[in-house]
């Protein structure tokens, strides 16, 4: 896909640099063509050796991001082809090939391209799976590792002395402010929620995660004051009070669950299997829940065992 992008880009390069040259202003009297552009009015070339005028520069740079452009595909063309193709058409010249050819050879050429970056893709992922397996491998064998049951591993580098919070615990805070998102995506499924929709609250720091009660959107477009904190682990140097990147949503506690719905008890749920929760990869912070699996979510979490 990268490169079908690429090409589609060097098309409208070429698109532009057409346009350029219709738009120039027509040639000049006989007695002044001859004259070096430096002498033009309103020449704005700089000193750069071996190429004096700005006309020279221009074209140069021009040459310079057409070779960018062209080199993810250096190897599928010829510069000597497109060379000659450019001069016969700023010419006035005749083109061995007319639109309806030049559309089916991009498209194919497209799809060639977008072929092979796909089949590297799927190399890379190969190794890339073989590779991460034989070192979770290796790694599970060292001293102090521990690998949970969903195949994460970690260590403790120094273990805490203070209280250790357990799912029954007294919640101390009732309504807050969603901060510290910091994926575009997770983003995007905040701002799509109004005030009312229903949260399920989460744990994804214990063992084993999972969902440990309900919320409540209270408040929408809720600038994250984080971003703007130099002593925040979310500050984002980037943003600015007067265009900030980062909003969230204002939740408020509705109920703490009897029941602890476990990821384990959600994925041997078959009524469940399409949650994006349990999508391989999925780490998003925030994620959309279909209404059926919202319900029966509720359901379990609900009930007395």
């Amino acid at each position: 896909m990268k490169s079908s992008l690429r090409v589609s880009a060097t098309v409208l390069m070429l698109g532009s640099l057409a346009l350029f040259a219709a738009c120039k202003p027509g040639a000049k009297p006989a007695d002044k063509a001859d004259k070096p552009a430096t002498e033009a009015k309103g020449d704005t070339a700089v000193t750069i050796a071996g190429l004096p005028t700005e006309k020279d520069q221009v074209s140069y740079m021009i040459g310079m991001d057409l070779a960018k452009s062209f080199e993810p595909i250096k190897d599928q063309i010829d510069v000597d082809t497109i060379a000659k193709t450019a001069k016969d058409i700023l010419a006035g010249g005749k083109p061995l090939m007319d639109d309806t050819q030049a559309q089916a050879v991009r498209e194919a050429f497209g799809q060639k391209m977008q072929a092979q970056q796909i089949a590297k893709m799927m190399a890379d992922a190969k190794k890339n799976l073989t590779e991460g397996q034989a070192f979770l491998a290796a790694n599970g064998k060292k001293p102090g590792i521990t690998t949970t049951a969903s195949g994460v591993q970690y260590q403790v580098i120094t273990e805490g002395k203070g209280p250790k919070p357990k799912a029954d615990d007294l919640v101390r805070v009732k309504k807050e402010p969603w901060t510290g998102v910091r994926s575009h995506f997770a983003k995007f499924h905040m701002r799509a929620m109004q005030v009312g929709d229903g949260v399920l609250f989460y744990h994804s720091s214990c063992q084993p995660p999972g969902v440990a009660g309900l919320a409540r959107v209270s408040k929408i477009g809720v600038v994250d004051p984080t971003q703007f904190d130099p002593d925040s682990p979310y500050y984002d140097p980037k943003s600015k009070p007067e265009a900030p990147t980062w909003d969230c949503v204002e939740v408020e506690l509705v109920e703490k669950f009897p029941h602890y719905v476990a990821l384990p008890e959600i994925r041997a749920d078959k009524k469940l299997a399409k949650m994006m929760l349990l999508k391989r990869g999925m780490r998003l912070s925030v994620q959309p829940v279909e209404a059926d699996e919202y319900k029966r979510i509720v359901t379990k979490g609900q009930a007395t065992k």
